[in-house]
C-alpha cells in the first residue's frame, strides 16, 4: 500500500454506511487509518480510495520556479558559448585563407614558403622582416596580425561563457538535487 494519503469515495447509494457516507471526500492516512479501516476493509464495504494528489509545498514551489529559471539562464550561457565556439572556427577559416594570401603574394617576389614554415618565420621575426620592406605583402600580413588578435579575444569570451555555462549548470543539479532530497516532483 503506499504510504501517502488517499480520498474516501463511496458509491453514494443507500446502502452505503452512515459512517462511510461521511468520509466521503475526506482526506485519510494510510499510515492512520479511520475506525474500520481503510476502504474496502469493512465487511462488504464498496468503497474505495482515490489517490490524492500531494500538493506542493511553497517551498517546492520556489524550488521548481528557481530551477526553471536557471535552466533558461543555462541554455543562454550554452547559446553565447556555441557562438564563440562558432566565431573561433570562423576565424581559423580566415587566418588560413589569409596565410594562403601571404604564401601566394611571397612567391610572386620570388619567397617560397609554405603554410608551416610561415608560422615558423613569423615566431622568429624573419617573414616580419621579409615583409615589412614587400609592399605587397605587408596587407596580407596585418589581416593575418588583425584576426589573430580577434581570434585570440573570441577564445577568451569562449572560455568565459564555458565558465558560466559550467557555473550555471552546477546551480540547476544543485536545485535539482535540494528538490530531490526535499521530496519535490519536478
Amino acid at each position: 500500500m503506499d504510504s501517502g494519503e488517499y480520498i474516501w469515495r463511496t458509491v453514494r447509494d443507500s446502502k452505503v454506511r452512515s459512517a462511510h457516507a461521511d468520509r466521503e471526500g475526506k482526506l485519510f492516512s494510510w499510515t492512520n487509518p479511520p475506525p474500520g479501516g481503510h476502504p474496502a476493509e469493512d465487511y462488504n464495504c464498496r468503497c474505495w480510495a482515490e489517490t490524492a494528489e500531494k500538493k506542493p509545498s511553497a517551498e517546492c514551489i520556489q524550488l521548481s520556479v528557481d530551477l526553471r529559471n536557471s535552466e533558461a539562464q543555462e541554455v543562454t550561457e550554452s547559446n553565447h558559448l556555441n557562438d564563440e565556439i562558432d566565431r573561433v572556427t570562423v576565424l581559423d577559416a580566415e587566418i588560413i585563407a589569409a596565410k594562403e594570401i601571404v604564401i601566394e603574394e611571397a612567391w610572386k617576389i620570388g619567397l617560397d614558403i609554405s603554410m608551416s614554415s610561415l608560422g615558423d618565420l613569423a615566431k622568429k621575426n624573419i617573414l616580419v622582416k621579409v615583409i615589412a620592406g614587400a609592399v605587397e605583402l605587408k596587407p596580407a600580413y596585418d589581416e593575418i596580425q588583425s584576426l589573430n588578435s580577434e581570434r585570440i579575444q573570441a577564445i577568451k569570451e569562449e572560455h568565459f561563457y564555458l565558465s558560466r555555462y559550467r557555473k550555471q549548470r552546477e546551480i540547476s543539479r544543485a536545485i535539482r538535487a535540494k528538490m530531490e532530497k526535499k521530496g519535490c516532483v519536478s
